[in-house]
């Protein structure tokens, strides 16, 4: 057995009163995550004047799309597995399908929030080049190419599994941090 095999401690179970434990704190988080990054895109989407329909906004409702996954996926497949894994019966599609719900929406996460930085720093430092040159359909685009990056980057978990693309995801985010700022 090696730490970079498909499931390194596959025959290592957790002890049952931390699996159900965690399954119910993921199971409460999920739902404060749900309600409210639900309520952030409903405000976007149903504001009565169009005061909310700016790139700004379209950056922090891409983020709350982002983070409305976790609460309506991730979290829910993270809860059914730490359950079945409570019970010893730990279904390994499920944890395919957790990551792969993590990483997209992890990574539509980091990349909203580094638009949502730089549309700030652009606003603040140049207002005339902001106004001249952000609008609410090139912030669609940019939320467009945000979660196709997102989806693309992480079919490379299919590839090289978990914990090489554990590595890989975190080197990344920080690689592509560094390079921002």
């Amino acid at each position: 057995m090696s730490l970079l095999d498909k499931y390194p401690c596959g025959n290592i179970m957790a002890p049952t009163y931390l699996s159900f434990s965690s399954a119910s704190v993921t199971i409460a988080s999920a739902l404060v995550a749900t309600v409210g990054n639900f309520l952030v895109v409903l405000a976007v989407f149903l504001d009565p004047n169009k005061n909310l329909r700016s790139p700004f906004h379209y950056f922090v409702t891409n983020l709350g799309l982002a983070d409305l996954i976790v609460g309506l996926l991730t979290s829910p497949l993270a809860a059914i597995y730490l359950i079945s894994e409570g019970l010893k019966q730990p279904n390994q599609q499920f944890r395919v399908w957790m990551h792969m719900t993590y990483f997209i929406s992890c990574t539509a996460s980091l990349l909203s929030l580094t638009a949502l930085a730089l549309d700030r720093y652009t606003a603040i430092t140049y207002p005339l080049l902001y106004r001249a040159k952000l609008n609410p359909t090139r912030s669609f685009l940019v939320s467009i190419m945000i979660w196709t990056v997102s989806i693309l980057f992480s079919l490379i978990y299919f590839l090289v599994g978990y914990n090489k693309f554990r590595f890989i995801f975190a080197n990344t985010a920080v690689a592509v941090t560094f390079a921002l700022y």
